[in-house]
């Protein structure tokens, strides 16, 4: 067990101040017993115990005790094991870093720990990862004289020595909980199509491809998005003419494995300016590319293709017609990787927005 000094004053007649030895220890529990090897189909705590080691009683607002834990474990909403008056606060406020459930601090407004007492805190948590983790408990101290006083941090002048408590365990065996899109939207901006999406219990995601397709049955990828690790919220633009087009979206985990969203259609029937895109994106070995463009202006224009460090690759000449046009270059001789298409006119004036490719 370590300890915390902290020095707290007191009003009696006058001021006066005191050290206050105060000790944390951390426990992770498995079926009520200590157990640093976690597996799956048990009951799973982290017991951390606050003992007043005098000298006299102790106010118990005057501590605030944090609680923090890794990704991947987190502390339930419903905490039946709590000591008579005291409150879990969840994510507690000013911790950065913290993913939904994985922080707590105890508070107490009113009770007192009697000296050469303890008060212990079986907090209920939730696995979800394989991993090994090291919770911390430490303590700020109330700034002030009165309950409700603001938490400061520790400092030299009311500490005498740091507890961090740390008791690393190991999960092994568990499965994480499935990803969830809580939304799926493709709504129309300036012509363009914005897809969005939110997701919940977004643990081991690797990434999200987005998909179109003109029919709802033949789908390629448009887009592909790293997940951010945490619950997110996403958005894209992707350029889409004057036609029903359809998207779904593949999650996929970091083991490979993917699963598909629901099909969300989108019409668009508005009158653009200049737009292009290119498909099939990303693009196979021998297979050619399709460019798509809409423009008002009609005369000699150029295709122009290069890599993702700014080298010209190809240019083409084209000619180009007012309203739709559709053009094909051969992709075969390009090495993976990415690759930008832009079309210009004779001016060299950007037709619509210069598109990304991915070379397979």
């Amino acid at each position: 067990m370590k300890y915390i000094v902290i020095t707290l004053s007191s009003f009696l007649l006058t001021f006066c101040s005191f050290a206050q030895d105060i000790g944390i220890d951390v426990q992770p529990m498995q079926d009520g017993v200590q157990n640093s090897a976690w597996t799956p189909g048990h009951l799973h705590q982290i017991v951390v115990t606050i003992s007043n080691n005098g000298p006299g009683d102790l106010s118990a607002w005057r501590i605030r005790p944090f609680v923090s834990v890794g990704p991947g474990v987190s502390f339930n909403a419903a905490q039946p094991n709590l000591p008579a008056g005291w409150n879990l606060v969840f994510n507690a406020p000013g911790q950065a870093n913290q993913l939904p459930g994985q922080s707590i601090r105890f508070s107490n407004g009113t009770d007192l720990i009697p000296e050469a007492s303890a008060v212990e805190f079986r907090i209920n948590v939730t696995v979800t990862a394989n991993n090994t983790y090291s919770p911390t408990a430490t303590v700020a101290f109330s700034t002030g004289v009165a309950p409700g006083s603001a938490s400061g941090p520790q400092t030299t002048n009311n500490l005498v020595g740091n507890d961090n408590s740390v008791f690393p365990f190991s999960t092994t065996g568990f499965a994480p909980l499935p990803l969830s899109l809580t939304s799926f939207t493709a709504t129309e901006k300036n012509c363009n199509a914005i897809i969005a999406w939110k997701t919940s219990n977004e643990v081991n995601t690797k990434n999200f491809e987005i998909e179109s397709s003109k029919d709802g049955i033949e789908f390629t990828t448009v887009e592909n998005i790293t997940a951010k690790g945490t619950n997110s919220d996403y958005s894209i633009i992707v350029s889409q003419n004057n036609r029903t087009a359809y998207y779904r979206i593949k999650c996929i985990d970091l083991d490979g494995t993917f699963s598909y969203s629901a099909i969300v259609p989108l019409n668009i029937s508005c009158q653009p300016g200049d737009y292009m895109f290119v498909y099939p994106n990303p693009v196979s070995r021998q297979a050619n590319t399709t460019i798509s463009f809409y423009t008002s202006y009609k005369g000699l224009g150029t295709i122009r293709v290069t890599n993702s460090v700014g080298q010209l690759i190809s240019t083409t000449p084209i000619a180009v017609n007012k309203g739709v046009n559709n053009k094909l270059i051969n992709t075969d001789t390009y090495l993976k990787g990415a690759y930008y298409i832009t079309v210009v006119d004779a001016l060299g004036n950007t037709i619509g927005d210069t598109q990304k490719i991915i070379k397979n």
